[in-house]
């Protein structure tokens, strides 16, 4: 690894201008400026010149450079050896391309790159290859940046500086390349680079972000190698979290004995995530495992943690099991919220058993309690196509009281077709009318149910208002309509009226 000389800005850059005080009545000499300087230089160098000292002159520049009170200055320098046919070596360009880019001034070093080194046909080395990455990174040109560090990590005499690596990884972080970076990571790690522990946690924390843990375990890996440090709390957490995300729950166990044996706390948000993986696989003997350990360890549950167990309880059909965490919940004085009510309403509705999820909503339709309007959905679907129409209206009004949001179209229908099928039609029509008000579309299939309805009845007067309120409202009649019209008519014997339904 090249290590960075010390450099000051002021001293290398700038011209030195000192406050003159003196306590002589004889005015000083005026102190030479920067052209003073230069014009100076320039006499001498040609001096030398003239009098064929070549190696005095190159001397001369190569002093004058590091110490020129600007950029211009010792640009011109160069120039200058150039033109006189000054050979000053690699090591001074790299130099002032090293100081532009410390300087921050990465488009000068780029263009003194291409018009003093690769315009005059120089071979740079390493040292002006890793300037030149961090400078083509700091211009945004990533791309440029990896190529010049390909050829550079690629070559056998590869000498990489910590800045240009670092600059190369940063650049992929900021474009959430995580991948990327990892693949270079390798690569400088085998290069025996020290990187700086910013490096590994930020590379560890984007690749379990991206679902990469494999990636990550093995940074993790290089970097206790590496470093000889121990991992930190905020390490140790971000790989147990996106090992439990992956449902790699060997490797988070292991994580999660680790950290318990380094003497870190393990807080119950931890705990309540490994519980939620074990759940996920349907293992709720594990996760029950780790409750019990949460227990013994003294860290207590929260609604999160009962609630991540019920939820895997229900997945699993074991309501028993979820009535138990309910109680052991209830004698910890823990109330449950909307999550735990929607979690056993949702369950019971998916299970079929309508009559068990509706007793338990009555029991809970509290304004206070704010269930999610999915719940509301579910339930009044459910109640309607099992034919409990009148609990899935007590269901739409308590919605419409304890949100006060209006229905959705989609309740509307669920209740109307439920109202027509139930034949409780002076409601349907309620609904119907309502439906209108609100100014949701009602469609032809809609007219038609409330047809068949009235005629399953025999009331076909009062489904001929029906099609003509339909004709009415712009919403053309199709086959089906005129089939339940022609069947309510023949079910009356009304043979006369269902031809007069069939002619055009």
């Amino acid at each position: 690894m090249i290590k960075r000389r010390p450099f000051h800005h002021s001293f290398y850059f700038k011209s030195k201008k000192r406050p003159i005080t003196s306590t002589c009545a004889v005015p000083l000499d005026p102190q030479p400026t920067s052209n003073d300087h230069t014009s100076l230089f320039h006499s001498r160098v040609h001096d030398l010149l003239r009098r064929g000292l070549l190696s005095s002159a190159q001397q001369a520049i190569q002093r004058f450079i590091p110490s020129s009170p600007t950029v211009p200055d010792a640009v011109f320098a160069i120039e200058f050896a150039a033109a006189s046919g000054v050979d000053l070596g690699l090591g001074i360009s790299c130099e002032i391309l090293r100081k532009l880019v410390d300087l921050g001034e990465p488009l000068s070093a780029h263009d003194f790159y291409h018009d003093h080194l690769i315009a005059r046909g120089i071979e740079p080395d390493s040292n002006i290859v890793n300037s030149m990455v961090i400078c083509l990174a700091k211009l945004g040109k990533l791309d440029d940046a990896v190529k010049l560090f390909d050829r550079l990590i690629g070559s056998e005499d590869c000498v990489l500086s910590n800045a240009a690596c670092t600059m190369i990884l940063e650049g992929f972080y900021e474009q959430y390349k995580f991948l990327e970076a990892f693949d270079y990571f390798v690569r400088i790690s085998d290069a025996n680079v020290k990187l700086g522990m910013w490096i590994y946690n930020v590379l560890i924390n984007g690749l379990c972000h991206q679902g990469y843990v494999g990636e990550a375990i093995q940074v993790f890996d290089i970097r206790c190698k590496n470093t000889g440090l121990p991992p930190t709390l905020h390490i140790f957490k971000t790989l147990f979290f996106g090992l439990c995300k992956k449902g790699w729950l060997v490797e988070a166990e292991l994580v999660f004995e680790e950290m318990e044996v380094q003497g870190f706390f393990v807080d119950k948000v931890m705990y309540t995530s490994l519980m939620k993986a074990h759940g996920k696989n349907k293992k709720m003997k594990m996760a029950m495992r780790v409750y019990f350990r949460m227990l013994k360890k003294g860290c207590d549950p929260d609604i999160c943690t009962y609630n991540t167990l019920i939820h895997g309880f229900l997945k699993m059909g074991l309501f028993d099991k979820a009535w138990v965490l309910w109680n052991l919940m209830s004698d910890m004085g823990i109330q449950p919220n909307e999550v735990t009510y929607n979690l056993m309403i949702c369950y019971y509705c998916k299970q079929g058993k309508l009559d068990c999820a509706f007793d338990y909503f009555v029991r809970i339709s509290d304004p206070n309690v704010k269930l999610g309007m999915l719940i509301y959905n579910v339930l009044i679907n459910g109640l309607c196509h099992q034919g409990y129409v009148g609990e899935a209206i007590q269901v739409f009004d308590i919605m419409c009281k304890n949100t006060g949001l209006p229905p959705t179209r989609h309740m509307f229908k669920t209740l109307f077709f439920g109202l027509c099928k139930k034949g409780w039609l002076v409601e349907a029509e309620l609904v119907f009318k309502e439906m209108e008000v609100q100014g949701f579309f009602v469609d032809k299939v809609m007219y038609t149910s409330l047809m068949n309805a009235h005629g399953k009845n025999k009331k076909m007067k009062m489904a001929m208002r029906v099609y003509f309120r339909m004709l009415k409202k712009g919403c053309d009649p199709d086959i089906y309509t005129y089939n339940t019209l022609i069947h309510g008519f023949l079910k009356m014997g009304l043979f006369d009226k269902a031809w007069v339904s069939v002619e055009p």
